[in-house]
């Protein structure tokens, strides 16, 4: 996976083999840079990702439901709402 102006990458931004009409990859091939640790939880992470957009959903933050205003944690901090959801990372 890389920018769309670099020739070596095989896929772009949404997973899509360049090239090839309507194949997607959603395995840990797609990582640029390999972690150090088990592939199997960024494995699970892609996976998600790649069902959320052939289901064409994408992540909506509700600021009010937070009680924050229009700020977001510039900290890195989770936000997690009441049934237990990550809303923002």
């Amino acid at each position: 996976m890389g920018s769309p102006n670099d020739p070596m990458a095989v896929l772009d931004a949404e997973l899509r083999v360049r090239g090839v009409k309507g194949l997607m990859v959603a395995d840990t091939s797609v990582m640029p840079l390999l972690n150090q640790g088990h592939t199997q939880m960024p494995a699970y992470a892609i996976g998600e990702k790649a069902a959320d957009m052939i289901k064409g959903v994408s992540l909506k933050v509700n600021l009010k439901e937070l009680n924050l205003g229009s700020e977001i944690p510039a900290n890195g901090q989770n936000i997690i709402n009441n049934n237990g959801t990550l809303l923002v990372r």
